[in-house]
């Protein structure tokens, strides 16, 4: 919980009586979307797209209200995919990932534990 943001008790607090009123818990509202409670709560300290458009329904509002630290201006989220820019060389020095933490740099030598 030390990586939530300041207004992460009230947003939990929100979420918890909207879905009180419906008669529902965060895990039954995660059960109905397919995914654990558990991986649904990581977008309370991080982003996760599909759990902060989850919450962000339930609320009523749209998800870079609820999260404006993670959206731009032009309303889409403010996150790099660092795998993708991996994979592509577009990282500094990294390329294609080859196992658990290793990675190969652009000399081909293995870097990471």
């Amino acid at each position: 919980m030390r990586n939530e943001p300041k207004n992460s008790k009230t947003l939990r607090g929100l979420l918890k009586f909207s879905l009180s009123t419906r008669e529902m818990t965060i895990n039954d509202l995660a059960k109905s979307h397919g995914i654990n409670g558990s991986t649904l709560c990581v977008a309370f300290s991080r982003p996760y797209p599909r759990g902060e458009r989850i919450i962000a329904e339930v609320l009523n509002l749209p998800a870079w209200e609820v999260w404006p630290d993670r959206y731009g201006p032009d309303r889409r989220p403010n996150r790099e995919n660092l795998w993708y820019k991996r994979k592509k060389g577009l990282w500094p020095g990294k390329t294609v990932s080859v196992s658990g933490d290793k990675v190969k740099n652009q000399d081909g030598n293995l870097e990471g534990a």
